[in-house]
């Protein structure tokens, strides 16, 4: 109404808004916003506008999330290649496309694949934004849950281990950062059969989400029946 639907600051307000939809779980109304979005953005700002790759960005996030592969996998390869032209390999953009496609690699079994871009997206964060940074934390996490799910626990455990580490020291025992990879690590030993490893990182991680999120918050109910689910693999049905 003041500004006009074109103005810069009104496309990145529905882009804000269709952000919200999209958290608040209604992907179709995101869709369609960021759909429309994209469409202003090219059209005002250009295609190479950093704007504009940011909304692509969105856009395959949302069709990723609502499980629209076909749509997710193809825009956020071209974003990526956008991104690497327009802005370069060392831009942080750059570098969450990459992420966002590995991801979308490890959901549809592409182990091979999303390890090399995790890989390549861990150094660049190392690289551009540090070692300790909370990016590259959640790089290093995810490249540890791809090799988890392409069954090398070996590995896996070992980038789990120095990431809670590095969560702890960096962010502290409170952060969601640092509880989610407690019992990501846990839940590693429990895949390689390592009860006794596994299980009292669980109850701590219990323990710290009740302290924290509260019995009814749904990551707490989620440990601990990952903490049950350990009590019974090793016999401990009592408990």
């Amino acid at each position: 109404r003041v500004l006009d639907e074109d103005h810069p600051d009104t496309l990145v307000s529905r882009g804000f808004l269709a952000s919200a939809y999209q958290e608040a779980g209604n992907l179709a109304r995101a869709t369609c916003l960021y759909e429309q979005d994209l469409a202003d953005c090219q059209r005002v700002l250009g295609e190479d506008h950093p704007k504009t790759l940011e909304i692509c960005c969105a856009l395959a996030g949302v069709y990723l999330a609502a499980g629209n592969l076909d749509r997710a996998i193809p825009l956020f390869e071209r974003t990526l290649a956008d991104c690497q032209r327009v802005l370069g390999q060392d831009n942080p953009l750059t570098i969450a496309v990459q992420h966002h496609l590995a991801s979308t690699q490890l959901t549809t079994g592409d182990f091979t694949a999303a390890k090399r871009l995790y890989q390549r997206t861990l150094l660049d964060r190392v690289r551009v934004l540090g070692p300790e940074h909370p990016d590259t934390l959640i790089s290093r996490n995810d490249l540890a849950r791809t090799y988890q799910a392409d069954g090398e626990v070996t590995v896996a455990r070992r980038l789990f281990q120095k990431n809670l580490a590095d969560c702890q020291r960096v962010l502290g025992g409170n952060h969601p950062q640092t509880l989610l990879a407690r019992i990501n690590l846990a839940w590693c030993h429990q895949d390689a059969g390592d009860l006794a490893r596994a299980i009292p990182l669980y109850e701590q991680g219990l323990a710290d989400h009740l302290r924290i999120l509260g019995e009814n918050h749904p990551e707490t109910m989620m440990v601990r029946n990952n903490l049950a689910n350990a009590y019974q693999e090793s016999g401990d049905l009592a408990r």
